[in-house]
């Protein structure tokens, strides 16, 4: 790049020489000193002549040479002045030139690089213009592609560009260009049909204004000619003009009008909990506060504008408290909640988060579903109140009944141990056996009202299966064998033995499908089979583990099936639909075989689905039937040391006869199990082996086996007989046998029946035959009854048990009586004049607390067998409760552990 020329300076040299310097006449003369630095020659022409040049001239001419000099010397000294002051100007000037020159070069390098300022900022310039030449290209071109339609107006609502997007909304009509006013586009709108106004043409275009004019201004909505609905958004500019925006709102609006159809209050909030949109239906739920329901309202000022219109019945004199539970519950991720207006009417909220974290919300009118509430509430209390009522009835039909039924059937259990002739004894069995019928049906009804009001509970506990099993049979064998039946029972030996349910339920069930099945069968037998499935690990737990514990290391539950199979007359298939309905029995004709309440099976269901399990019926006509449930129960770890072996332990051999192979070798299994070794011949017997002998054997073989025994001191020796054969089961044993055993027996009945034989061999006679006073001495009793009939029932019960009974009328006398003279034993009717058995029980109770005495045992005698009244009884000081009618045993034993307790100290 060339640089400026630096600025000629005038020239002071003329034609005949070099001028002065007019600017040297302002240059201070030069003094004396001042003339060191000039040239040599320049000084000695200056410099005056020496004094001694002057006085060697001739003395006649002093004045005139003198004066000649001085003025010669003046002459050359103005001469020498003048040189001198030219010389000065001349080098003031060459001063003021390289003065001139240097600034000139200043001002040079100066000029340079304000140029190259300047270059710089050209170029600088020149990169900013392409860049936004390539942004404004940019621009146009993302403008151009945009899907919407934008158009850019000056101050004067001049077109300044739109993109193709915004023209062909027009239909490229050739009118829409740069230059064409905003106001001349809407009315191209309407007349050429491109928008479809709801209203008039003026009304769409003075909307149209209000568009272009207000700040900020409202966007203007329109329906294009091809279906979809558009809306256009102005926007102002700093400098005054306008962005124009045209957005295809088609889907919104579908959304919106979706909306609008709910028919609950629908509501959606941003993030910043601002209303998004509600539907109509919304606003019209709250009316107080539709005026504030405007996009972009937070839901707080919304809540107060409601609060401040009393709005709200529940906020009413706790506003700002009901405010903050409010937003509170409205922020939470998910809300359920109701609402009561101040009108009347009940709201269900229901709001959750969107995905965005906003709020959703509903709001649905439940007034008619709160009136149906409360109508169903009433009609609920009315209900249970019917059901108080009808538990009463049955609690007190059952205590009025049972009553006169303790007489009864008391009466008829002490005259059947009189003697009686044969018709006699027919007549006071009927007697026992109705009231037995009668106290069924009487449970039944109770426990059936139990399950209906859903207040019957279950009472879990540990408990042997194959015990309840064996129990039940037992129980139920009598029956059978007066119809000549076979009982059987077929149970997995491998099952575990211990459970944790309500044993009680499950011996309820049990009794009332065997009793059934008894009942309906005719001839044959009825047999009783059980079997478990182990739980499956990979089916609990998705994985192979071989372990039965369940996740969590809860107990192992095991999946039992109890089946009731008989060979009796069978049910029809179109009658198994019915078999567990309330009241139903397979016979409903007037010549029905059975009697009944027909409950049994419902009460059955309802108590198995009620511990988690299910029934089952299989039957077929002439062909017998199947009743079985299927229990989840929980298998309960053995805590404590297995059942101790008798005293001097198990024989280490046995003889097994039984005519019968499959009997013989499955009791053999059981003793070598038990670690017994089998013996072949009754001659191998040595003293110590026990002996099973068939009741099946020929009776000359079984005799010369039971001699053989006794000869030898073998034993205990125990008889087998099938159900069937144990007719005179009642009958005393043949001397030398020990028990009698039901084929085939049961591991644990084997076991039991080894332990009673083994501890009776072991324990000396002397024991058994001791006569001490303790023995001797009579149970002292006091009995509170005010009911005659059953004192006397009591009486004749307790009349040859060695007791020393003291009646009482009331619980008054009863309490004196104690304090009078403390007994061994309490037997307390509950429901008494003057003083009842509950109150008389605490009043004891007391006493002995207050005087450090060990409580006596008080039995509750009653006739109020509802389950609720049993805990009461043991809630109030009871030991226990026995309902009458009384059973002889129960009451019996009862007597026989109060004996002991007194005796040895065991446990009531």
């Amino acid at each position: 790049m060339d640089l400026p020329e630096p600025p000629h300076e005038p020239s002071h040299e003329t034609p005949h020489g070099p001028q002065p310097d007019p600017r040297a006449d302002r240059l201070p003369d030069l003094a004396p000193d001042s003339l060191a630095g000039l040239q040599p020659e320049l000084r000695h022409d200056l410099r005056p002549a020496p004094l001694s040049q002057s006085l060697s001239q001739s003395p006649s001419q002093p004045l005139s040479d003198e004066r000649r000099r001085r003025l010669a010397a003046e002459r050359l000294l103005e001469r020498r002045e003048a040189e001198l002051r030219t010389a000065n100007r001349r080098l003031a000037a060459q001063a003021l030139d390289l003065a001139d020159r240097a600034a000139a070069a200043e001002r040079a390098a100066a000029a340079q690089d304000s140029c190259r300022q300047a270059l710089a900022a050209r170029d600088t310039a020149r990169a900013q213009t392409e860049a936004i030449r390539d942004t404004l290209a940019t621009t146009l071109h993302a403008l151009h592609t945009l899907p919407e339609a934008l158009a850019i107006f000056d101050r004067d609502a001049r077109l300044v560009l739109a993109n193709p997007a915004y023209i062909e909304l027009f239909d490229e009509l050739e009118a829409v260009q740069p230059g064409i006013l905003y106001h001349e586009i809407c009315s191209l709108l309407i007349d050429e049909g491109i928008a479809v106004p709801d209203g008039g043409r003026e009304a769409w275009l003075a909307e149209a204004a209000a568009c272009w004019e207000g700040d900020p201004a409202p966007d203007l909505t329109f329906r294009h000619f091809g279906g979809a609905t558009l809306r256009i958004e102005n926007r102002r500019m700093p400098d005054g003009g306008r962005v124009s925006r045209i957005t295809d709102i088609t889907e919104e609006m579908r959304m919106l009008a979706a909306i609008e159809t709910i028919p609950d209050g629908f509501v959606l909030f941003d993030q910043e909990d601002r209303l998004v949109v509600c539907n109509r239906r919304y606003r019209e739920i709250y009316p107080e506060s539709a005026a504030a329901m405007i996009p972009g309202t937070p839901f707080e000022d919304i809540l107060r504008f409601g609060l401040e219109n009393g709005q709200y019945a529940a906020a009413t004199g706790r506003e700002e408290a009901w405010l903050d539970e409010r937003l509170t519950a409205h922020r939470q991720a998910d809300t359920m909640l109701e609402q009561h207006l101040s009108d009347g009417r009940w709201l269900r909220i229901l709001e959750a988060e969107t995905p965005d974290g906003g709020r959703v919300g509903l709001r649905v009118d439940i007034t008619a579903i709160k009136a149906q509430q409360a109508a169903l509430d009433e009609a609920r209390q009315r209900a249970e109140a019917a059901s108080r009522a009808k538990s009463t009835f049955l609690a007190n039909m059952s205590h009025e009944i049972r009553t006169p039924m303790n007489g009864v059937v008391g009466m008829a259990e002490l005259l059947g141990e009189t003697g009686l002739d044969t018709e006699q004894r027919r007549f006071v069995d009927t007697i026992r056996s109705s009231g037995a019928a009668l106290l069924e049906i009487l449970n039944d009804i109770l426990d059936y009202s139990k399950i209906e009001a859903g207040k019957l509970t279950l009472k879990r506990a540990a408990f042997d299966l194959e015990s309840l099993i064996d129990e039940t049979a037992a129980l139920l064998r009598p029956r059978a064998r007066e119809k000549g039946l076979d009982l059987r029972v077929d149970y997995d030996t491998g099952l575990p033995a211990r459970y944790d349910g309500d044993a009680g339920r499950i011996r309820q069930v049990l009794i009332n499908l065997v009793g059934n099945a008894v009942k309906f069968t005719p001839s044959g037998s009825v047999t009783i089979r059980v079997v478990g499935f182990a739980p499956d690990p990979a089916a609990e737990t998705g994985t192979g583990t071989q372990s039965g514990a369940r996740p969590g290391g809860g107990p192992e539950r095991w999946r039992l099936h109890v089946a009731v199979t008989d060979t009796g007359i069978g049910i029809g298939k179109d009658k198994l639909g019915h078999i567990f309905g309330s009241f139903n029995q397979v016979d409903r004709t007037d010549t029905r075989q059975a009697e009944g309440t027909g409950l049994g099976l419902t009460i059955s269901r309802d108590l198995v689905h009620l511990m988690g399990g299910e029934m089952w019926v299989e039957s077929d006509p002439g062909q017998g039937s199947t009743f079985g449930f299927a229990l989840p129960l929980d298998l309960v770890a053995q805590t404590g040391p297995a059942m101790a072996g008798p005293l001097g332990g198990y024989p280490a051999r046995a003889l097994v006869l039984d005519p019968d192979d499959r009997q013989r070798v499955h009791l053999l299994r059981l003793l070598d199990d038990m670690g017994i070794a089998p013996v072949a011949e009754a001659a191998d017997l040595r003293p110590g082996d026990a002996a099973f002998l068939a009741q099946s054997l020929p009776p000359t073989r079984r005799d010369a086996a039971l001699a053989a025994c006794t000869a030898c001191g073998a034993g205990p020796v125990f008889l087998l007989a099938p159900d069937a054969m144990t007719q005179g089961a009642e009958a005393p044993l043949p001397a030398g046998i020990a028990e009698r055993l039901v084929q085939p027996p049961r591991r644990r009945t084997l076991e039991r029946a080894l332990h009673r034989a083994m501890d009776a061999r072991a324990i000396p006679p002397a024991a058994v035959d001791r006569t001490d006073a303790a023995l001797l001495a009579p149970l002292r009793v006091i009995a509170a009854e005010d009911n005659a009939i059953n004192r006397m029932v009591l009486a004749g019960m307790l009349k040859s048990q060695n007791v020393a009974l003291r009646f009482a009328e009331n619980g008054a006398e009863a309490l004196a009586a104690y304090l009078q003279e403390r007994p061994d034993l309490v037997l307390m009717d509950i429901s008494m004049p003057v003083m009842g058995g509950s109150e008389a029980t605490r009043r004891i109770r007391n006493h002995e607390e207050a005087a450090a005495l060990p409580p006596v045992p008080i039995i509750a005698v009653t006739a109020h067998a509802m389950p609720e009244d049993i805990e009461e009884f043991r809630r109030s000081g009871f030991d226990q409760a026995l309902t009458k009618p009384l059973s002889r045993d129960q009451l019996l034993a009862t007597l026989d552990a109060t004996r002991q307790k007194r005796d040895g100290g065991g446990p009531l």
